[in-house]
């Protein structure tokens, strides 16, 4: 009889024991899934991040940028040709998006980068982002271009007829009566905009645009508690970009087409950029000056950026110093991968990172101790107490019985 009072006794260390080791055994899952989820964070938002940029930068340090973007990817390509895949000009600049929704007009604060979209393409997934390829609404396969699909072309007829009427209604005036008085509570009504070339003949502008999903819509809750995305803007219409002259500050505003959505994933490109093509937005910044006769190309005109697609970017810290080496590149561009242009973003993650494993190094390292504080204390108690049972006439047999 004693020898089953005794072993439960016993087994309550055991017990404490078992716990201690769960305790370690969670703490070291939640590492590992801690770890995990940072890791897939991390990687997801440096592809996000890569495919909105490039590998390679080469910045212009003048804000109005430099002239002759088709000899300076020459000079790049006699430079560090062998370690590139493909290259393209940008211009980056801040602006104003403008446009109506529900009869009120609203702005956001955007920046405005001029692209050639196939040539974007080559050194970044853009197209991949776009709302209309996601949809299937163009063929994948398909170079990218500033066309509109077949949905985008039905949506900007029925929007230009909306338009129409919306003007018309306008411009109509009631006949003012001299006889009778003005009341100075009336609200004035507001100015007709003005239809542009394009709009009557149905045709897109010459300015076109892909534009972040974030910044023309936005997220509210149904009736059922489902949040749900309302757009405020669709593909095939015409919204108005404001930014200012190159040398001055005075501003310039353009109507331009809306030819797709994008959704990058990063709110941060998804609420801010607008991408633009290249010649419009030259000409309006007065970065290039057409010759007459001639149609607008964007090698006649100046860029703030060529973007750099590494066939391997492991050689990127190869490929970036032979650039900054350069002397005809030295002191007028900075040239940096997408990594140190994106370095602070980057560092908090590692240091999120960091921080986390710490705690949950502190956490084990805790329970560990409290298993080898148990551990001995449950070896000294045993040793005392078989010197008693043994003393009391106790048999090795018995003794073991009980422990084991």
């Amino acid at each position: 009889m004693y020898k089953l009072l005794l072993s439960s006794r016993y087994l309550r260390t055991r017990f404490i024991a078992l716990a201690s080791i769960i305790s370690i055994t969670l703490g070291v899952a939640t590492m590992i899934v801690v770890n995990s989820v940072m890791s897939g964070f991390s990687h997801q938002m440096k592809d996000r991040i890569r495919g909105i940029l490039a590998d390679v930068m080469v910045d212009a340090i003048d804000m109005d940028g430099e002239s002759d973007p088709a000899g300076t990817m020459a000079l790049i390509n006699s430079l560090v040709g062998e370690h590139v895949v493909s290259m393209t000009p940008t211009v980056e600049v801040y602006g104003l998006l403008t446009f109506d929704y529900l009869g009120e007009q609203s702005n956001r604060l955007v920046t405005i980068i001029g692209i050639l979209p196939e040539g974007k393409d080559s050194v970044s997934p853009l197209g991949d982002y776009l709302q209309s390829r996601k949809l299937n609404l163009r063929s994948p396969d398909a170079p990218l271009d500033w066309s509109l699909s077949e949905p985008a072309t039905e949506f900007r007829e029925r929007w230009l007829e909306h338009q129409r009427i919306v003007n018309s209604s306008l411009i109509s005036t009631p006949v003012h009566d001299p006889g009778q008085m003005d009341n100075p509570f009336d609200t004035p009504a507001p100015n007709a905009p003005a239809m542009t070339e394009a709009a009557s003949a149905d045709d897109p502008l010459d300015g076109r645009v892909f534009i972040g999903a974030s910044l023309v819509s936005y997220p509210f809750r149904d009736k059922n508690g489902e949040i749900r995305v309302e757009p405020m803007v669709s593909a095939g219409q015409d919204v108005k970009l404001s930014t200012i002259v190159v040398g001055r500050p005075d501003p310039v505003g353009f109507p331009v087409t809306v030819t797709d959505i994008f959704q990058s994933g990063m709110s941060e490109y998804d609420s801010q950029i607008v991408f633009c093509n290249l010649e419009v937005l030259q000409k309006m910044r007065g970065m290039l000056v057409p010759a007459p006769g001639r149609e607008l190309n964007w090698r006649d005109g100046k860029f703030t950026s060529i973007q750099l697609r590494l066939k391997d970017y492991s050689l990127a810290p190869i490929v970036v110093k032979r650039l900054q080496e350069s002397p005809e590149l030295r002191g007028r561009f900075e040239v940096r991968t997408w990594e140190q242009k994106q370095g602070p973003l980057l560092e908090a993650v590692e240091v999120e990172t960091a921080i986390l494993n710490m705690l949950l190094f502190l956490i084990i390292a805790v329970a560990g101790f409290g298993i080898l504080a148990i551990f001995y204390m449950i070896v000294t108690e045993k040793t005392r107490d078989i010197g008693i049972l043994k003393a009391l006439g106790a048999s090795s047999q018995g003794v073991m019985s009980i422990f084991l």
